[in-house]
Parts: structure tokens; sequence; C-alpha cells
């Protein structure tokens, strides 16, 4: 959170200078700034997710759902959305690798984490 916190401040400030030298006449475009920021505001929405699951599920079966979870969810969005797996070879391992990291999950979801 004090990262994302600190970011967004120095954000806010390269904004402002940006700004006072745009209106001075000595910077043109527009910002790319903004995904970074996204992906940072994402990213602490499933830190605090983290920390609110910990505590209900444990560490041995929270932990493994926190940091395998993200991967599975940008897996598919590197697939369906930004056609990054091309290939049939590539989509067969890329399955196959998916399902495995599910299973994984889904084990420890089953027994608790025990």
């Amino acid at each position: 959170m004090g990262s994302w916190i600190c970011s967004t401040v120095v954000y806010a400030l390269a904004t402002g200078h940006a700004v006072h030298l745009t209106e001075a006449g000595g910077l043109a475009g527009r910002s790319v700034i903004w995904p970074a920021v996204v992906s940072g505001m994402m990213n602490t929405a499933g830190m605090i997710g983290t920390m609110v699951m910990l505590p209900i599920l444990g560490n041995a079966l929270g932990y493994p759902i926190g940091a395998i979870g993200p991967v599975i969810l940008s897996d598919l969005i590197a697939y369906f959305v930004f056609d990054e797996i091309q290939g049939r070879a590539q989509t067969q391992l890329f399955f196959i690798i998916l399902a495995i990291q599910i299973t994984g999950v889904l084990m420890l979801a089953v027994n608790g984490g025990s």
C-alpha cells in the first residue's frame, strides 16, 4: 500500500511539472503513464484481497491461491485478449500448463491446505 501511495504522489508531482512545462510551451503530447497507473491500482487491489483472504483461509491455502490466481488471470488475458500464444503446439502447451496450475489450486482447496 505504501508503494502505491508513494508512486501516486510521484505521479501527481510529475504531472504537475508536465502541466507547468506544457503551459510554458516546453512540452507537448499526452501522458503514457495511465497503463502503469491502472496496472498498479489492480495490483494493489489484488494485494488487499490477499491480505483479507489470508486470515480467513490460512497461509497454507490462501497464499497459493493469492500467488497463482493472478498468474492464471494474466495467462487468460494474454491468450484471449492480446493473442500472445500462437501456433498449435504453443496453444496445447499453454492449456496443459494452465490445467496443471488450476489442478494444483483445486487440490489445495479440496484438502483445505492440510
